[in-house]
């Protein structure tokens, strides 16, 4: 280990290199830590973003689902007034039949 300035300088260049080299791996290894860390930010906000995505699509489709049931309950009363006046069509031809059975009797 060294200690002071005299150690420094007599260290040998295998000690010396061997020193050089870790603080490489460091630097090297810190490097990609970061680069790391900022690939994971990079995912989270993509993350954040297509939550928010979908939230904006929950919406629209509660929207259009509200709308569906709207037009769902017109269908359904339209073809009620329909069959309405099938039936009121029926008692009239009903009502017709009768009558012109009578009159040739």
């Amino acid at each position: 280990m060294i200690t002071t300035n005299a150690d420094f300088l007599y260290i040998s260049t295998h000690e010396f290199t061997f020193m050089v080299l870790l603080i490489f791996i460091n630097l090297i290894g810190a490097k990609m830590i970061h680069n790391l860390y900022e690939k994971v930010l990079i995912a989270q906000d993509s993350v954040i973003d297509l939550m928010e995505q979908r939230n904006e699509l929950k919406k629209i489709l509660n929207t259009i689902d509200e709308k569906i049931n709207k037009w769902d309950l017109k269908v359904k009363e339209y073809k009620k007034d329909i069959d309405k006046i099938d039936k009121d069509i029926e008692k009239e031809m009903l009502n017709e039949k009768k009558k012109n059975i009578k009159v040739y009797k």
